[in-house]
């Protein structure tokens, strides 16, 4: 009934009855106001389920409408509705091939749905839509890997739908595919949580249930907090998924655009996102510190390292952050702006350094942070070592670009390893071939850092894996970077070396008296070994959605320290110099002091005087002393200090004769870094 209509006929009927009495009238006018307040709120409700529809329809028609790929499904699209470059009956884990009938009708309905597109309400578009739609119903394609399952094929029908509403108004169309809608059933965790909620979501939508849609908007605002189960958004800007493992360039890449995408769906509604701070500051604190001259770090990228995804996965960051910087204006600076200076993200073992010129990365693992996986779906088969003191220095971001396919996985820069075999003599392009299973959870449990978050940073990772012992220091001093090796132990049958870098080569390499200088960058250190080969390697070791053996090769360029076999109390000492030019790399070499690199302490000193120390255990540095083991920042005014083992409360230091009780972070906050005045 009109609301309008309604509210009249109960004024009349007031105003005809005189009989009424006063409390009767005062009735009468309480359950005309009831009436009146009921309808508005149902119209309201209607206008945000349309005004949510709309957004939804608007964003996805922007990010998927294609028309130059519309032309092509439209084209190549058989007489039942498939294509005939899908393999309907795949198996692979990573990269499902029937989804790709999914993905063509989501970018077909775009085109559909644009006014600004020139297919916009085409009958044979729709037709072909319909079409495919159909195909879907008939063949019932059901993957081996249950997130295509529960997440993709909900999700992406629901875009389908919403684009496609005008197209579908047939209600048996819902009807038919709502066995797939309810597929995706609300619960997990992190990003799993957000993609089954937006799945439900769009069902919700399409079913106008407004109780669904409030309880898919309750699993998403529970992600958009600082997690307590260690999956989600840490309190220092990192992202986990699957235990506490950092996952910035996989889950978190998702969550980063979902989250996005859903903010612009529901604004203007009475269902907006709010508040959104914690998610805030994982786009400001986190994402956008691994992210460097167009590409993303590997290091932080996660298992799926494919060609040109350090290149994807940033442009698909940069427009996630546009599209959130629009919804939340007051802070469109904070997103646009350049991160610099030293963050040490201390619930995953990671440290960044950046400066206007140069970026830095040095991630480790520990009884407390989970490896980098390998296997699942066939991802990152050769990745065993990829977070085991691994150091990235890049100027230009093109260093890494796309080398990993050619990498030699058991000399990664920064790492400390033995010549481990990864995958059988000859039998590169199988993935069986893999010798040693996945790790869960890290080895050390003396791992972690400490950062002034401006100009210095330490961090300590404590190997002891496949037979090998060491103590890996990397100090972080404005623009240099200091790497110490102490307690080197093997009893692994392969020879072990550190890999100061392994890069791509790019033009002449220049050798001085104690220091190499290639690319801008610029090595020094003791038995520093250069090679440079053309080396030959494939892709399908790296990510498991290649079909097929995907083999490339790169010309390398790698500095090495070679430990050689059964190593007992080994060492080594090296810098990098991302920012100095050739001609300043002789003066540039004594800029820091080493003052300690033994089993017991791992310290240098920089020419303002600061000093940075690992104590491995309570112990004196010259005026600087310690009750207990920590990594520590001295400086002329400032006292920087962070437990690696996340246990202690306080440390008990002297420095010149004075001292001083630190009380450190505890619960979320543990291993983070504490100061005090001198």
């Amino acid at each position: 009934m009109n609301l309008q209509y309604t509210i009249m006929t109960v004024k009349k009927i007031c105003i005809s009855t005189a009989l009424f009495t006063v409390f009767f009238t005062g009735y009468a006018v309480s359950a005309t106001r009831s009436t009146e307040n009921s309808n508005l709120e149902s119209i309201q409700k209607m206008a945000d389920l349309k005004k949510l529809h709309k957004n939804c329809s608007s964003l996805l028609q922007k990010q998927y409408m294609d028309i130059e790929k519309t032309q092509k499904y439209l084209t190549s699209q058989n007489k039942d509705g498939s294509w005939s470059d899908i393999d309907y009956y795949s198996k692979n884990y990573s990269a499902w091939d029937p989804s790709k009938h999914l993905s063509n009708l989501r970018i077909m309905a775009a085109a559909w749905r644009n006014p600004k597109s020139p297919l916009c309400n085409s009958e044979k578009l729709g037709d072909s839509i319909k079409l495919g739609l159909e195909f879907w119903l008939k063949e019932k394609r059901i993957a081996l890997n249950w997130w295509w399952n529960e997440i993709f094929v909900p999700m992406t029908l629901g875009h389908i739908f919403i684009l496609s509403d005008d197209l579908l108004l047939d209600g048996e169309w819902l009807n038919k595919f709502l066995p797939y809608f309810n597929q995706a059933k609300l619960g997990y965790t992190g990003q799993n949580r957000i993609w089954v909620a937006e799945g439900v979501l769009f069902k919700a939508i399409l079913l106008g249930d407004e109780k669904l849609i409030n309880a898919a908007r309750k699993e998403i605002l529970a992600e958009i907090s600082y997690s307590k189960t260690g999956e989600g958004i840490r309190v220092d800007g990192a992202f986990h998924q699957h235990g506490k493992q950092l996952q910035f360039g996989n889950y978190g890449l998702s969550y980063l655009n979902d989250i996005s995408a859903l903010i612009a769906y529901f604004s203007g509604t009475a269902w907006e996102l709010s508040p959104i701070s914690p998610f805030r500051d994982f786009v400001i604190n986190g994402m956008m510190w691994i992210l460097w001259k167009d590409v993303m770090d590997i290091s932080a990228q996660g298992r799926q390292i494919k060609m040109n995804s350090q290149i994807d996965k940033n442009r698909t960051v940069c427009n996630a952050i546009e599209l959130l910087a629009a919804q939340d204006p007051s802070f469109t600076d904070k997103y646009r702006e350049e991160p610099i200076g030293n963050r040490m993200f201390f619930t995953s073992d990671f440290m960044v350094h950046r400066t206007e010129n140069f970026y830095a990365s040095y991630r480790a693992n520990s009884v407390n942070v989970c490896p980098v996986e390998t296997y699942i779906n066939n991802d990152n088969l050769l990745g065993r070592y990829l977070s085991d003191g691994l150091l990235m220095v890049m100027r230009s971001g093109k260093e890494y670009l796309n080398i990993a396919g050619c990498w030699e996985w058991n000399r990664l820069p920064g790492t400390t390893l033995p010549a481990t075999p990864l995958v059988r003599t000859g039998n590169n392009d199988d993935p069986k071939a893999v010798i040693f299973p996945g790790r869960t959870i890290g080895e050390s449990t003396f791992t972690g850092g400490v950062s002034d978050g401006k100009n210095y940073g330490a961090m300590i990772y404590s190997m002891n894996l496949d037979k090998v012992k060491a103590q890996k220091a990397v100090f972080f001093a404005g623009n240099i970077i200091i790497a110490l090796g102490s307690g080197i132990n093997s009893d692994s049958p392969y020879p072990v070396a550190t890999t100061v870098e392994q890069s791509l080569l790019n033009g002449k390499v220049f050798k001085g008296e104690n220091y190499f200088y290639h690319n801008n960058i610029g090595y020094s250190g003791k038995n520093i070994v250069l090679s440079t080969c053309r080396r030959k390697g494939n892709w399908k070791l790296t990510w498991g959605g290649y079909k097929t053996s995907v083999p490339d090769e790169k010309d390398i360029f790698q500095l090495t320290i070679d430990h050689g076999k059964n190593i007992r109390n080994g060492s080594y000492e090296y810098a990098i110099y991302p920012d100095t030019a050739l001609k300043d790399m002789p003066e540039a070499i004594k800029s820091y002091q080493v003052l300690a690199n033994d089993e017991n302490i791992q310290a240098v000193k920089l020419k303002d005087n600061t000093i940075m120390a690992v104590f491995h255990k309570g112990g004196k540095l010259g005026s600087f002393t310690t009750d207990s083991a920590g990594v520590f920042i001295i400086k002329d005014d400032m006292i920087y200090a962070a437990d690696p083992t996340l246990e202690k409360r306080i440390f008990n230091l002297v420095i010149d004769k004075k001292q001083y009780k630190i009380e450190l972070p505890s619960g979320d906050f543990a291993g983070s870094t504490a100061a005090v005045k001198r």
